[in-house]
């Protein structure tokens, strides 16, 4: 359930962000054939910007919350014997969201005690799982409306 729990919040963490990506034409380039040339004679051409893609907003808030989700997956992650360290990184974290971003504060702390319940009995209660869930929602639409 701990893996379960915390390969979910990565999918969307992840999934979040990659959502709002634009779409570019790939800069893979074709593989020269034997003498340094492409199959076609002619030189490598790369057609997209050469910049990479945000995948967020580089706001305060935006960055806030993804170090949040960053450290919720550490902390998932962690081995028993130094998770509390995470765990105190999760809590900080937490409270730099609901200092720069108020309108998901109230949706950090059911994400926090659910980690800490992993940290005691391996599982989220089902009370826990709703609260989860609902925090999650919330946080992805806050994420799409502010970050993308």
């Amino acid at each position: 359930m701990r893996r379960s729990f915390a390969l979910l919040t990565l999918v969307l963490a992840f999934g979040v962000a990659a959502c709002g990506a634009k779409k570019e034409e790939s800069t893979t380039p074709t593989l020269p054939a034997a003498g340094g040339q492409t199959p076609g004679g002619v030189g490598v051409v790369t057609t997209a910007s050469t910049t990479p893609p945000s995948t967020f907003k580089p706001t305060e808030e935006c960055s806030a919350l993804n170090a949040f989700r960053m450290a919720e997956f550490g902390a998932g992650m962690a081995p028993t014997e130094s998770r509390q360290k995470y765990v105190d990184a999760l809590v900080g974290a937490g409270a730099t969201v609901k200092a720069k971003a108020p309108d998901i504060a109230a949706d950090i702390d059911p994400l926090i005690q659910a980690v800490n319940s992993l940290n005691t009995t391996g599982n989220t209660t089902p009370e826990e799982k709703t609260a989860v869930e609902t925090a999650n929602a919330n946080i992805s639409k806050w994420w799409e409306a502010n970050c993308q």
